[in-house]
């Protein structure tokens, strides 16, 4: 709607002194009570700007009619259902300061955060049909979304209106194309309030602005190209994942063969601290006629020292106690031998006692019974 004519505003400005006063209240719900917002507005005032007023009054607005043509009416107040009522005051007394201006003045500034303040006005605007003050409004909104919307503003828009909105459209597309531009300040704070349940919708809705504009820009040349920029700058770093990944498992076995003194390639890694060992032993003994067969296997190979088969039933074989001498645990490491693989916790050997074991050989009847059969090994 255009602005008011000046020559209508002037010639109320000129009557207002002497003109008749109505009472203007607010009613927030059915069941709550009426406040008076204004005990004695100017009634041609309210109605030149309000259409909500000049409806209760059965008035045309004096955009539409000449002054001289209403129709007096002997109604003294006019009930606002509804709407916040710190809003419809700033709407009513921006009425106010354009008739004592005798033309449209701009409305009010606010301090920032503002985009929920405006918008509470823009609501009130809207509900008192006040066209000229509601166009202001929402191009100041549109300022501020254009730029950025402060969390403040995020917090009190999603929090107070319920289902799809308007201003939730455009916090959501503002904040969206400021993270698409990269101009997006305190950066942190948005990241903050997507981690938050009750703002999952705000998440949502920058979301889809920001895909709509990568989906927008990858069918331009430029996207095109580089997407697939991107998808090769993608594929070098997990080739270089993975070689670093390669690098990092053969210094694994490397440490491991070092260990138990074998071949690298008897190692296989089976975890981010274990492995498995497959080592070569001797068959000393065939299975033959029922008898089991016997293989000689090198304990030391297999990180086991005799210490860890000394039986501690027998005083002679007793290990001796050592004060100061931690035993370092080492990761455990599975082991396979004669095609049977087992799980062996290994330690390193403590200084002193440095006992001798011969292990003559293994019942390698049932290769589960590698690590069973051990306690039947015959020590000299």
């Amino acid at each position: 709607m255009p602005p008011m004519p000046t020559t209508k505003l002037a010639s109320i400005k000129q009557g207002l002194p002497n003109c008749q006063k109505i009472a203007i209240l607010h009613q927030a719900t059915e069941d709550s009570k009426k406040v008076t917002l204004y005990p004695a507005f100017p009634k041609e005032l309210a109605i030149v700007f309000s259409g909500y007023i000049a409806k209760a009054f059965n008035a045309v607005p004096l955009s539409q009619i000449p002054l001289a043509e209403m129709k007096p009416q002997r109604e003294t107040q006019v009930l606002i259902e509804g709407g916040n009522a710190e809003s419809h005051g700033e709407v009513l007394e921006w009425i106010l300061s354009c008739g004592r201006a005798g033309k449209t003045v701009p409305f009010r500034w606010f301090n920032s955060p503002a985009f929920h303040a405006y918008g509470l006005v823009y609501l009130s605007c809207a509900k008192l049909q006040v066209n000229v003050l509601q166009a202001q409004v929402q191009a100041r909104m549109r300022d501020i979304a254009a730029k950025q919307v402060h969390t403040l503003d995020v917090e009190r828009v999603f929090s107070s209106l319920a289902g799809p909105h308007m201003f939730k459209d455009m916090v959501s597309h503002s904040i969206g194309q400021a993270m698409w531009d990269g101009r997006l300040q305190a950066m942190g704070a948005y990241k903050a309030l997507f981690k938050k349940e009750e703002y999952a919708e705000f998440k949502e809705g920058v979301d889809a602005v920001y895909d709509k504009l990568l989906k927008q820009w990858h069918k331009t040349p430029e996207g095109k190209t580089a997407k697939k920029e991107q998808e090769e700058k993608d594929r070098k770093a997990e080739e270089k994942r993975e070689k670093a990944k390669e690098r990092r498992q053969a210094n694994f076995q490397r440490a491991a063969a070092r260990r138990h003194n074998v071949d690298p390639s008897s190692i296989k890694p089976s975890g981010s601290d274990t492995y498995t060992l497959t080592t070569d032993a001797r068959q000393v003994r065939k299975a033959q006629d029922g008898r089991p067969g016997f293989v000689q296997l090198d304990l030391g190979t297999l990180g086991v020292s005799s210490r860890d088969f000394r039986r501690a039933d027998c005083p002679a074989l007793a290990p001796k106690e050592q004060k100061s001498s931690p035993t370092v645990e080492k990761p455990a490491a599975t082991h396979s031998a004669g095609g049977a693989t087992a799980q062996v916790a290994s330690k390193e050997d403590t200084p002193g006692d440095k006992g001798k074991a011969n292990v003559d050989a293994i019942d390698t009847g049932s290769p589960a019974k590698l690590i069973e059969g051990l306690d039947d090994m015959k020590i000299g």
